[in-house]
């Protein structure tokens, strides 16, 4: 589906989706499809990834992923539903690809991409876990922000990996930055950051390094 305003068009998308008949999966090719979907989009933009990391049709290579997620600088939430599978599959015999599969790379693959797109990466045991994961996920989309960053070297420069630092100093005693909450609780604060990135243009100079995510959440 496109993106639409609709909630009962998508909603009446997921009541026909039907099992496919074919047990192949090209899981690699479907997020790059909708990586350079997402570049068009304007304005704050996440991808809610749900998958089990399997891949055994794409054409394209999971470098290629990566290289597509931190182009595009989306964040992308992931819910693995691996451990959902595996569970299932432990009363029966696996078949199809699934009997082939290499689940601790699966595993490691979506946690990469969530790391490197400033995401974060959830990992359900069952459906039941699902409403947590999804409060955490909107907590974390409202105490996002953008940090721009400009670099002071000249053109020639650009190709070369830059590692940004980002650290909350209290302006008046220089120090670490203590975060209350309406409560006069300390809130404990995490950083969510790239850990570098490489320029891919003259324009890049004067744009967002990446996007940053700095977050700060209550214990």
């Amino acid at each position: 589906m496109d993106f639409s305003t609709g909630h009962e068009t998508l909603d009446g998308q997921f009541v026909t989706c039907r099992k496919p008949d074919f047990t192949e999966a090209n899981f690699y090719d479907a997020l790059i499809s909708t990586l350079e979907q997402m570049k068009t989009v304007p304005g704050r933009k996440a991808l809610v990834l749900i998958s089990s990391g399997v891949d055994t049709f794409s054409r394209a290579k999971y470098v290629e992923v990566l290289d597509a997620v931190r182009e595009c600088a989306t964040p992308i939430y992931v819910i693995s539903i691996g451990r959902i599978l595996r569970a299932a599959m432990e009363n029966s015999t696996p078949v199809g690809p699934y009997a082939r599969v290499d689940w601790s790379r699966a595993d490691n693959e979506l946690q990469e991409i969530a790391k490197s797109s400033g995401g974060r990466l959830y990992s359900p045991g069952s459906t039941f876990d699902l409403s947590g994961v999804y409060d955490d996920m909107m907590e974390n989309l409202r105490v996002r922000y953008v940090i721009t960053y400009k670099s002071s070297t000249s053109a020639g420069d650009l190709g070369a990996a830059r590692t940004v630092q980002i650290e909350l100093v209290n302006p008046n005693t220089g120090g670490p930055l203590e975060i209350m909450d309406v409560n006069g609780k300390p809130v404990a604060s995490k950083l969510f950051i790239q850990d570098s990135y490489v320029p891919r243009s003259a324009s890049a100079a004067g744009r967002s390094a990446s996007d940053l995510s700095l977050g700060a959440r209550q214990k």
